[in-house]
């Protein structure tokens, strides 16, 4: 989740979904999608949903 998506979270995120599927063996597709909600609001998963984190460095 972002306060905005901008084209770098796009790819972080396309990136880490890339990851994913190298990990897991089909029938696995994973489909990630950068969300972007305001600071104060809560966001629970949906059914299915799950967190994943990765820590993006600048070079």
């Amino acid at each position: 989740m972002y306060n905005e998506v901008s084209r770098s979270e796009v790819e972080i995120v396309s990136e880490v979904e890339a990851y994913v599927a190298a990990d897991f063996a089909p029938p696995l597709e994973p489909r990630f999608l950068p969300v972007s909600v305001a600071d104060a609001v809560p966001r629970s998963l949906d059914e299915g949903e799950f967190w994943v984190y990765r820590r993006a460095e600048k070079p």
